[in-house]
């Protein structure tokens, strides 16, 4: 009735364990390494930002006590840029102004 079913090729060839593409690793030591030296940083801007929260204070009025762009803090607050070492000084110098026992 119906011819027998064949085995055909697929064009999707499978890959032999020995054919996977090695991982980098090189590169992903460099990553983890950045990742670890900005990790201080990362908790500093959460400290900052669970300080903002228990004040029931808005980025503009925080913008405002710390004399920076609302649009720096907003990038800060948010992960999209890091602040260099200024920026660092004015985090922690508002930081012990408003949580004293906070030792970033």
């Amino acid at each position: 009735m119906y011819p027998p079913l064949t085995f055909q090729q697929s064009p999707f060839p499978m890959q032999t364990p020995s054919e996977t593409p090695q991982r980098d690793t090189a590169a992903e030591d460099a990553r983890l390494a950045k990742l670890e030296q900005q990790e201080p940083l990362r908790r500093l801007l959460r400290d900052v930002a669970a300080v903002k929260r228990e004040r029931g204070i808005t980025q503009a009025q925080m913008a405002t006590e710390m004399e920076v762009s609302p649009r720096t803090l907003a990038e800060w607050l948010q992960g999209r840029r890091y602040p260099k070492g200024p920026g660092q000084a004015i985090l922690r110098r508002w930081l012990s102004a408003y949580a004293p026992g906070c030792d970033t």
